[in-house]
């Protein structure tokens, strides 16, 4: 049959159109990826019916349950330890109504306006707090630490969040209070965060979080001032959950390159839910529906192949990853695929915004160009799809460990995430709906991801890190590079 098999491929090869000459079976495969499809896929998962899928929630729940009912229909072999599903025993905590009001100051905040966060009952009385800013850092030991989320681009907010929180850490605060009135900072920060129910937790500093619009208002013109706060609220409890990716095979047909693997990957959590407001859902069609459904379109028309490809195909949707890749972390760890028979990782993340910064129509951008022979494999896909393949000056190196293609990377597996750009308007915003997408754009992502696995698949040649000193860890991890001085 094998023989079969590689006459048919050698005969359609002389067939084939385009810049390079390609089985026809590969074409068809590229051709079928639908605009319209991942609009659909989208268009649900990034629905408010599904409340910005934060982990946990029933949302994400929904999300998942969506994807392995995909997975089913285009016949996809179930690999995960639930059968389609990769599952962990996880907890989130959950916040505690305060008993009384939270004085700040003069400021009476009632109860319903704000939740706390903390491991053990907490009662502040009469403490002596001061408001942190980016520009007034006042000594925070042993205060109460207040600090008031800015309205700004959710880029540099973060950045400015980030800023207080290592300032507040490093000076050991008594207690915080954050005044985050549409709930960005709880959600896009993920203050408190999930936790693996069977890893040793380190103690937390109690935190409130007021969702007053007012109380942001009054307290930023105290910055830098003393204030005393008052507040007292029970301990959290905590809600256990399963940390849940989605795993689907597409099995190989070579004897021998069957038992290695291409990962073709997205996550799909998002922020979750806000506070307060009209629109309240944080709806991540952008971030990262769209790489789901890419997912799900390269899985669809992969399966429909009269012949499958050499390699086995994995697509995997991962949980948590806003949360801090909790979901590819445990894939890479779980075993359920050895690093070592992982040929390579192509992650799909933000790909439908053409607004995000330096994004270019009918272009992928790619993290870590230069880090790996993934680049010159897409970038032939590239030649075969009119999709032109880059890297971003300011962010490709930057963003490598910032999704999910760094969990298989630090297991020594070439990756890369591709995206349509980095930083775009409403990025964990609540205008990030799926009527913003560009789902043109979308489609001819998928089709140079689908012709590079088709690639990749068929041929006995793995890809290999870069010599250079950024990969040096994932090169060792590979076993075919020393370890840098440091981590020796």
């Amino acid at each position: 049959m094998r023989v079969l098999v590689v006459g048919l491929a050698a005969s359609l090869w002389a067939l084939a159109e385009g810049p390079e000459a390609i089985p026809m079976e590969w074409r068809g495969a590229i051709n079928r990826i639908s605009a319209e499809s991942m609009k659909g896929h989208v268009s649900f998962l990034a629905s408010d019916l599904l409340e910005g899928r934060g982990t946990p929630s029933r949302g994400q729940d929904l999300a998942t349950a969506y994807i392995a009912a995909q997975f089913r229909r285009f016949g996809l072999k179930a690999a995960g330890n639930n059968g389609y599903f990769q599952d962990n025993a996880w907890a989130a905590p959950q916040p505690s109504r305060a008993s009384g009001p939270l004085m700040l100051g003069d400021l009476k905040v009632d109860p319903s306006e704000f939740d706390v966060f903390t491991r053990e009952d907490v009662e502040v009385t009469d403490a002596e707090a001061v408001v942190w800013t980016s520009d007034k850092k006042p000594d925070l030991e042993n205060k109460v630490a207040v600090f008031v989320v800015p309205d700004s681009a959710p880029e540099e907010l973060m950045g400015e969040a980030m800023g207080f929180l290592r300032a507040a850490n490093r000076a050991k605060a008594k207690r915080m209070v954050i005044v985050d009135p549409k709930s960005i900072m709880r959600s896009s920060a993920g203050i408190p965060r999930p936790y693996k129910l069977d890893s040793k937790q380190s103690s937390t500093t109690a935190t409130a979080f007021v969702y007053s619009q007012k109380v942001a208002e009054a307290i930023r013109a105290k910055a830098g001032e003393p204030l005393r706060v008052s507040f007292q609220a029970p301990a959290n409890t905590t809600r256990e959950f399963p940390m849940r990716n989605v795993v689907g095979v597409l099995p190989g047909t070579d004897p021998v390159l069957r038992d290695t693997y291409i990962v073709i990957s997205a996550h799909h959590d998002h922020v979750g839910m806000g506070a307060g407001g009209d629109d309240k859902v944080f709806n991540g069609a952008n971030d990262d529906a769209s790489g789901v459904a890419d997912v799900l379109e390269i899985a669809e028309s992969m399966s429909k192949m009269p012949v499958h490809p050499k390699r086995s195909i994995v697509f995997v949707t991962f949980a948590g990853e806003e949360q801090g890749l909790h979901g590819s972390r445990e894939f890479a760890n779980s075993g359920l695929f050895a690093p070592e028979k992982i040929v390579a990782n192509f992650n799909l993340e933000v790909t439908g915004r053409l607004d995000a910064e330096q994004a270019v129509a009918g272009a992928a951008t790619l993290t870590g160009m230069e880090y790996s022979s993934l680049a010159g494999i897409l970038e032939r896909a590239g030649n075969v799809t009119g999709v032109k393949v880059m890297g971003e000056p300011k962010n490709t190196d930057a963003f490598f460990s910032r999704s999910d293609n760094i969990s298989l990377a630090s297991k020594g597996v070439p990756a890369v995430t591709i995206s349509t750009g980095y930083i775009y308007p409403d990025y964990h915003g609540l205008k990030d709906e799926w009527d913003r997408l560009d789902y043109p754009q979308m489609a001819a992502i998928a089709r140079l991801v689908t012709a590079s696995t088709l690639m990749l698949a068929d041929t006995e040649t793995a890809p290999s890190w870069t010599d250079i000193s950024a990969t040096e860890p994932y090169r060792k991890a590979r076993g075919t590079g020393a370890a840098p001085a440091d981590q020796k």
